[in-house]
């Protein structure tokens, strides 16, 4: 019966001929042509001795010992092919052609020459490679010399053929290029290099007995483990467990240096276990070593809760080559560990603070412990702390912490760990620098920047009024003070780094008293009229503020329109056809320049956004829709968070929708004043520092954020609040970077 390429021909090619690494060499082919039929070269260093190579044969699926084939004690390999293959098999038998081709078909077969260093102990394939990217070649049979360049179809198998062929034995490539077979021929010896292509180095550990193993400090436990090594490991390997305080004896086995000792012949013949182990499809049972290991428990071990797996692992020089697992329980003296912070603390930049720990014997453990915390960030160190524990006694104690100034801000995990503790995975938050600026809570609006630092405002009553003190801080401490003794925290910041402060209104008058503050605390007065609304307005560069004037002439809404106060002249001035009725106060952001001013709209008014250079106004959205989570940059372009992700509408009046990382984000802070990329947006617990060129975002976790705002010399600060117990929430103030 005829025999032809099939499937299972195609995948043991695949599998045999992408094999890689091996020890280098040098060949000596024949200096016209590279002679298939022979490999002549030397391995340099050759460490495995004198062997006689096999020949593993796809017709025949099998091997055959190379008698008169050889490998000598010092590397030089001799190797000639038969002259012919036992069973050669129709290259394109059952398949169609498509291509050119100088004969129907070939008679052929594949052959690779492997060494093995004891019976079923396979070492590798020596083969020549390709110089250009280390591929292993293999040798094919052709009964007639012949080319073919196209590609065959057998059954669900695609065949790429690029071959010239002279009868007997050639070198070729096989590799998979998208599921398809290449066949290629390599005919130049000046392109390859005899090498040793190893069979993965690896061992399988096995045992006849899986029961759970049971550990004390007075129990131990041992069974009899069979250690099987592939791909030619000799020397010392390491046995060790994943489980801290779980040790094992011996620790260490070691290979034979000499080829073929301590080797069982084993069920399967060498040649499937050749041809599984280098496509990959099962493990060679090679070169067995079967010794008792004891499982026992050093001063390290803590007890489990339950059966965990414990993994028996054999590595060398640090590489692991295989394990096996137990269920395993064990009961030893330790320390239980338990947090004030539930498996969560927190730290900030440039500062020193005490993580509080209660540690608890258990199992009958008493005497010293040392404890620490470890995997720490950059920028942040821990001492660790020594304590003796008491029988039936908890210990209370503090891990300092130091934070430098530029550690690392994000969310870790850390991990706490000491003698006799079982490690514990712990939330480490570090949060940016703060600086206490008020023993109570603050409104959302106290925060302002100024030209340099920022702006604390909190307000009080005395004697029936409402006043107002400002603090400005820079450099993590306080640098001017004022009060205004009849104003509200209602502030517009101006792009030149001032700051307005509305006063109080004079109903009869209708005025309202406006003052607008520099660094030093020094300020200018200005009498507003009061139809003009500057709650909520905002400030362009020449320092006039946009609002609305609203008709107090009529009942039930008032109707209301943009305009902006000029401190020049006083006057208010009528600037935009944007309008509606039941304005809402907040309607209003402004671009970092103080050019692009942007209403975001109400129910029953559109977007739109306004050119405060030439007084122009284009409408952005339609009716109905609120851009209230919203910023605007310095080009104009508007950017709103919405359910869908993060939408950024353009000049033009185009739009793209972005989708935002996996993070949750509740309001626009605005855009980073030195860095036009940067968008500061804030979420529950966190500020992020979103890049408009790349859509990432980094993020900062902070406490609970009371208010934010970008300073002029770029950035981000922030107001966070706490809780001291029953004594009500202090506030604390963060400046970025």
């Amino acid at each position: 019966m005829k025999k032809s390429i099939s499937t299972a021909f195609l995948i043991t090619v695949l599998g045999l001929l992408t094999a890689c690494g091996g020890g280098g060499g040098q060949s000596t082919p024949n200096p016209d042509q590279l002679n298939g039929a022979q490999l002549k070269g030397t391995l340099p260093a050759w460490p495995y001795g004198a062997m006689t190579p096999q020949l593993y044969t796809y017709g025949e699926e099998s091997l055959k010992l190379m008698t008169g084939s050889t490998v000598s004690q010092t590397g030089e390999v001799s190797v000639t092919l038969p002259a012919s293959p036992a069973q050669p098999f129709d290259l394109l038998g059952g398949c169609t052609f498509n291509g050119t081709r100088s004969v129907t078909s070939i008679k052929t077969d594949l052959a690779d020459v492997l060494l093995f260093t004891g019976p079923d102990e396979l070492l590798g394939q020596v083969t020549y490679v390709r110089n250009s990217d280390g591929f292993p070649l293999t040798h094919m049979y052709a009964n007639q010399a012949a080319t073919f360049n196209g590609t065959a179809i057998c059954g669900s198998n695609t065949l790429k053929l690029n071959l010239t062929l002279h009868a007997g034995w050639n070198m070729v490539a096989a590799f998979n290029e998208s599921g398809i077979l290449n066949l290629a021929s390599v005919t130049d010896p000046a392109s390859v290099t005899l090498k040793l292509v190893k069979a993965q180095e690896s061992v399988t550990l096995s045992t006849t007995d899986n029961s759970s193993l049971t550990l004390s400090p007075q129990k131990t436990e041992t069974r009899a483990i069979t250690f099987k090594q592939t791909g030619g490991i000799v020397g010392p390997v390491t046995l060790s467990t994943n489980i801290p305080g779980v040790v094992v004896t011996p620790s260490t086995i070691t290979f034979s240096s000499t080829p073929g000792q301590a080797l069982q012949a084993q069920a399967a013949t060498p040649a499937l276990r050749a041809l599984s182990r280098l496509t990959g499809q099962a493990q060679l049972q090679a070169q067995a070593l079967t010794t008792n290991v004891t499982f026992s428990l050093n001063d390290k071990a803590t007890s489990t809760l339950g059966s965990e797996g414990l993994e028996l692992k054999a590595s060398q020089n640090g590489v692991e080559l295989g394990k096996t697992s137990f269920a395993v329980s064990i009961t030893a003296p330790h320390v239980k560990a338990s947090f004030q912070e539930y498996l969560r603390l927190s730290a900030y930049r440039a500062t020193s603070t005490n993580f509080a720990v209660t540690l608890e014997p258990a199992d009958g453990f008493s005497g010293p412990v040392t404890v620490s915390l470890t995997d720490l960030p950059e920028g942040v160190t821990a001492a660790p702390k020594t304590v003796t524990i008491l029988p039936n006694a908890s210990t209370s104690l503090n891990i300092p912490v130091t934070v430098s100034s530029t550690a690392s801000l994000g969310s870790f995990n850390v991990t706490f760990q000491g003698s006799k503790v079982a490690p514990v995975t712990l939330n480490l938050l570090v949060k940016p620098a703060r600086t206490l600026v008020s023993e109570r809570n603050m409104s959302s609006e106290a925060l302002r920047p100024a030209a340099n630092g920022v702006w604390v405002g909190q307000s009080s009553y005395s004697d029936g009024k409402q006043k107002l003190t400002l603090r400005r801080y820079a450099g993590g401490s306080q640098q001017a003070e004022v009060t205004f003794p009849d104003a509200a925290e209602k502030t517009i910041p101006v792009p030149d780094g001032s700051l307005y402060v509305l006063g109080a209104l004079n109903n009869e008058k209708k005025t309202t008293t406006l003052y607008r503050v520099k660094d030093d605390g020094t300020f200018t007065t200005f009498t507003v009229n009061s139809l003009f609304t500057a709650t909520g307005g905002v400030a362009d560069a020449q320092g006039r503020i946009w609002s609305f004037v609203t008709d107090n002439s009529q009942i039930g809404t008032l109707p209301y329109h943009l305009a902006y106060w000029d401190p020049a002249t006083n006057k208010i001035i009528n600037a935009s056809d944007v309008k509606g009725n039941n304005y809402l106060s907040e309607a209003l952001r402004i671009s970092n320049s103080g050019r692009y001013i942007l209403y975001t709209g109400t129910y029953d008014s559109a977007p739109a956004l306004v050119d405060s250079v030439n007084v122009t106004t284009r409408t952005i959205g339609t009716s109905g829709s609120v851009f209230s989570r919203s910023a605007v940059s310095d080009t104009g372009e508007v950017w709103f968070l919405s359910n869908s992700g993060i939408t950024r509408v353009n000049q033009d009046g185009t739009s793209n929708t972005f989708t935002l990382p996996n993070d949750i984000y509740s309001e626009m802070i605005g855009f980073d004043k030195q860095n036009a990329q940067t968008l500061w947006l804030r979420g529950y617990g966190n500020i992020y520092q979103f890049n408009t060129a790349t859509f990432t975002a980094t993020t900062i976790p902070t406490d609970t954020l009371t208010a934010a705002a970008t300073p002029k010399t770029g950035g981000v600060a922030m107001l966070t609040s706490d809780y001291n117990g029953g004594a009500g929430g202090k506030t604390w103030l963060s400046i970025l970077p």
